[in-house]
């Protein structure tokens, strides 16, 4: 170092200021399990202490553990840079959850994990630190390992980590005494991991095992905001956002009128008179929610689209671009990408408000040969495909009996595979058309009809006649005008 620098060294002090970094119990606890899931843990163990006197919290997981020179380094604030390379499902940013998310809620912090064969345990004491003013913590012996609160079950298993919160201050404040005031940290941390964490313990997950989260001894339930069991829920086909190398995925969900939720769903708050709150914008981090409920300064709440909630899936490399704060529960989308969510808002907008006006056709015509026929059912609507289409019809003849009901079957699932959502809003909220009127398309289609059909282009009259019975060709004006072009050779 040269000698016109002078080192500064952080002052004790520092930690108490990173206090009032504006944590809730809930985010703080959610920024532990974090680190654990950058641990690689499948398994994690939340307790409160529901005594007269709670005097801890401890959070505990099967991670690959840390050895005493990892667990140092992790105590250290900022251990790692926001802008250091990360792995892709990484969920850090800035090196400082562990520290100020435990220093939000108590002042005493003990890590103790088990790699290797190896214990180690540490302490971080804010009393302690501003006593000695030592920036230094201390290493626990055997005798004080067993003293910490979870680490008799702890000690039983191969690997992993504990991180226990003691001198509860912040965590106790302005609550109910005893353990009337630690279960209601409980309810609250219930309903907030269930909601965050409810895609990495959805078994729809493919990136991670299965998250498992118990707390007090029962299993948090995923909460998906989206409720994408319930039919009624209307939902377009994803899409994606392109920014540079960074790939961001949107995917806009209607959810039904309140007589459409039954069971444990109709209790659900955010589906009754929190409808309200909780419409906007989703977004996702490594599939971890981040900040949910508003439009993001892009749009207003309004009734028009209470009813709306739209998934956005961010990579860990836009953390920049989106001001990802250290709490990770907020973020700004950058110039780049508000024009397309504005898009998604009015999408929201429109459909939330139910005002849907329906393009297709109001009434069937007998004497045309639809390719897909309409099936009522349970109050809704599906559609299979019409066997006895001429072109369908003409194709399934060439098979066998088990090949043809093999086809049949195919097109049946495949019927009720069709993107309803993403058909209703293109056509009914952003005014698109099918590319039904591509003449080139039209022409070349109706050459294979009449070729599968075996049809006579030298008798034209005859040709129209199929053609003017069968889709897409059934009512259009142009149709001697696509005959005309069609049977001139190729």
């Amino acid at each position: 170092m040269s000698k016109n620098h002078l080192q500064i060294h952080p002052s004790p002090k520092l930690m108490e200021s990173m206090r009032a970094l504006g944590y809730t119990s809930d985010v703080a606890v959610a920024d532990i399990v974090d680190n654990s899931l950058d641990a690689g843990a499948s398994s994690i163990e939340i307790r409160g202490d529901v005594s007269d006197d709670p005097t801890w919290i401890w959070v505990s997981d099967n991670g690959h553990g840390m050895t005493l020179n990892e667990m140092v380094e992790a105590l250290k604030l900022a251990a790692v840079s926001s802008v250091d390379a990360r792995g892709d499902h990484d969920l850090g940013r800035f090196g400082l959850g562990l520290k100020t998310a435990s220093f939000s809620q108590c002042r005493r912090l003990t890590l103790v994990s088990k790699r290797d064969g190896a214990t180690n345990g540490i302490r971080f004491d804010l009393d302690e630190l501003r006593e000695s003013e030592d920036w230094s913590v201390r290493q626990l012996d055997e005798a004080e390992l067993r003293e910490v609160p979870g680490f008799e079950a702890f000690s039983e298993q191969q690997f992993g980590t504990l991180v226990c919160w003691e001198k509860l201050d912040r965590l106790m404040e302005s609550r109910s005494q005893g353990a009337e005031g630690m279960g209601e940290v409980i309810t609250e941390l219930r309903s907030h991991l269930g909601l965050t964490f409810h895609r990495l313990m959805a078994p729809e997950d493919q990136f991670r095992a299965r998250l498992s989260i118990v707390l007090n001894g029962r299993a948090i339930q995923p909460v998906d905001p989206f409720l994408r069991h319930n039919r009624a829920v209307e939902m377009t086909s994803p899409e994606v956002i392109k920014i540079g190398n960074d790939v961001i995925k949107v995917q806009a969900f209607t959810l039904p009128d309140s007589s459409r939720i039954t069971g444990p769903d109709a209790q659900r708050k955010d589906l009754r008179d929190g409808m309200f709150a909780a419409q906007g914008f989703y977004f996702y981090r490594n599939r971890r929610l981040i900040s949910h409920g508003g439009w993001a300064a892009i749009g207003g709440r309004r009734d028009a689209t209470k009813h709306s909630r739209i998934l956005v899936d961010l990579p860990n490399s836009t953390d920049d671009q989106w001001q990802l704060d250290v709490m990770k529960n907020k973020v700004v989308p950058p110039a780049s990408v508000r024009r397309q969510l504005m898009r998604f808002y009015e999408v929201g907008s429109r459909r939330s408000g139910r005002i849907i006006s329906y393009r297709g056709r109001r009434v069937s015509n007998p004497d045309v040969e639809y390719a897909w026929i309409p099936v009522t059912e349970r109050g809704g609507f599906r559609y299979e495909p019409n066997v006895e289409h001429p072109v369908l019809d003409d194709a399934l003849d060439d098979l066998s009996c088990a090949q043809r009901n093999k086809v049949v079957l195919a097109m049946k699932h495949l019927g009720l595979l069709i993107p309803y959502g993403d058909i209703r809003r293109r056509m009914s909220i952003e005014d698109e058309m099918p590319a039904r009127d591509n003449q080139d398309a039209l022409i070349q289609h109706a050459r294979d009809v009449a070729e599968a059909l075996e049809l006579n282009w030298q008798d034209p009259q005859s040709v129209k006649d199929v053609l003017k019975q069968v889709e897409p060709f059934a009512g259009r004006r142009d149709l001697d005008q696509i005959i005309t072009l069609a049977e001139r050779p190729r």
